[in-house]
């Protein structure tokens, strides 16, 4: 029991342990260094008058060394500090059942816990047993429970400095009784409101603890979007070491400057920490993009094929070139462009990228051989229309250029030798060995021996009209 010990008249303020006939503690002990420890809890401040702790009547049961210590907090593994302890006892000097601690006016110990620890049990020969009959506090109790010093840290969502028994309520709710995980019940801005109950007719409720929880604004941040496809050089601007960041799916990361760089393209969340009482704020959710191709002037070759492309390719672009003939779909279309007679095909290739990509016109440039040095030579093109195209470039040390606007596939005719040492050709404009412009895609019409045959024709019929013309006049004389 408790009594009230109030009104400044000392009294006992515990009926202590066997305050009725054979009422006792027998605790055990083989005299090793764990000492057997007992605290009263007073439910508020109380000023120690006297402490008494008394053994049984029997002389194999004494009690040997113990201490006693008072505090006005209890925490197990700083309550037994030096500082704490009010006085002891060694069972050297006195023998005896029971002693009884007084303290002066100016040295009255002061605290809500009084805790005792024997240090030295003494025990009968043959017995391990050691018995308390009796623990005494005399002194005067504060009237008024004391008012809870809790603390709210918002980054855990828990409560320290917390004592039992006491109550606690958010927001005006009902009351509960004291916890030290709040996370499932605080979720925003919030009153936490705590007291510790009295004892009915003996101590008062304490005044109450108001603890008001914040919650901080969401950030407005900016941000820079990838600059090329591969960079990771994404931003997130306006921001401070109060915040913290996570990639969608990742864990939070304290912020140490004003810009996050680096970052990969996704979705990032960006909030203020919890500091305090005050929790973290909503997240502002930022969508790094991800960036366009990077195109650069770069020259790319096909491996064991001589023909190269140049232009505004990205980075890892990779050329593919396949010999193409008769049978395929392709070839079949162009070679209905050639004059066959008086050109020889050199070659034919689907040439594409079978990684990354371009941007504008491409060089495109063939090796065909020293032998067609000079010659003027015909490259026939299908665009992704089916449209076909017609280049002329000339042959200078074994390699023809052209610049065209899409890749695959090509066939190159070049002219054959004529009779005279000369060459013969499909009548094409001729480009210079840079590149150029495609000319008409007409498919040719005839060659010079159709011209001369027509000629001949026409000949023919000038020379029976004047011969008509003169029989008439000789006639007519």
């Amino acid at each position: 029991g408790v009594n009230t010990g109030n009104e400044g008249n000392p009294s006992k303020l515990t009926d202590g342990e066997g305050a009725t006939d054979n009422a006792h503690i027998d605790f055990y002990t083989d005299t090793s260094q764990d000492f057997f420890t007992l605290v009263y809890d007073l439910r508020t401040t109380a000023t120690i008058d006297a402490l008494l702790c008394a053994g049984p009547a029997l002389s194999t049961h004494v009690l040997g060394g113990y201490e006693f210590y008072v505090s006005d907090t209890f925490d197990n593994e700083t309550f037994w500090d030096e500082s704490n302890k009010v006085c002891s006892y060694d069972n050297t000097v006195t023998k005896s059942f029971a002693q009884k601690f007084n303290f002066n006016n100016d040295a009255k110990p002061v605290g809500r816990y009084v805790g005792i620890r024997f240090t030295d049990p003494c025990i009968a020969d043959g017995d391990s047993c050691v018995r308390i009959s009796e623990l005494g506090v005399y002194g005067v109790r504060e009237t008024k429970a004391p008012t809870p010093n809790v603390t709210f840290h918002a980054a855990t969502r828990v409560l320290s400095g917390t004592e039992s028994g006491q109550k606690y309520r958010i927001n005006n709710g009902a009351w509960m009784d004291i916890a030290i995980d709040l996370s499932g019940v605080v979720t925003g801005a919030c009153t936490i409101e705590i007291y510790m109950p009295g004892i009915a007719g003996q101590i008062e409720d304490s005044d109450i603890q108001t603890i008001t929880v914040g919650k901080s604004a969401k950030p407005a941040v900016t941000k820079t979007n990838e600059t090329f496809e591969g960079r990771n050089d994404g931003k997130i601007s306006g921001v401070n070491s109060t915040m913290e960041y996570r990639k969608e799916g990742g864990q939070w990361q304290n912020i140490s400057g004003s810009v996050i760089e680096n970052l990969t393209p996704g979705t990032y969340h960006i909030r203020v920490k919890a500091s305090g009482q005050t929790l973290e704020s909503d997240y502002a959710v930022v969508v790094i993009e991800k960036g366009s191709q990077e195109y650069t002037q770069q020259t790319i070759t096909a491996f064991g094929q001589d023909v190269s492309v140049s232009g505004l390719l990205t980075e890892g672009a990779t050329l593919s070139v396949d010999p193409i003939g008769a049978g395929n779909i392709d070839y079949d279309v162009l070679l209905q462009l050639v004059d066959t007679e008086s050109n020889t095909i050199i070659a034919a290739y689907n040439v594409t990228l079978i990684s990354g990509e371009y941007s504008g016109n491409l060089t495109l440039t063939f090796t065909v051989g020293e032998e067609n040095n000079g010659k003027t030579l015909n490259i026939y093109h299908k665009n992704a229309n089916g449209q076909t195209e017609n280049y002329t470039a000339e042959c200078v040390g074994g390699k023809i250029t052209i610049v065209v606007e899409e890749l695959s596939p090509f066939l190159i005719a070049a002219p054959v030798a004529s009779s005279n040492g000369g060459t013969t050709s499909s009548g094409s404009d001729t480009f210079p060995s840079d590149g150029g412009n495609p000319s008409d895609s007409t498919p040719p019409t005839g060659d010079q021996n159709n011209m001369a045959t027509w000629m001949m024709i026409m000949f023919s019929v000038v020379a029976a009209v004047l011969t008509f013309g003169l029989y008439r006049k000789n006639k007519a004389c």
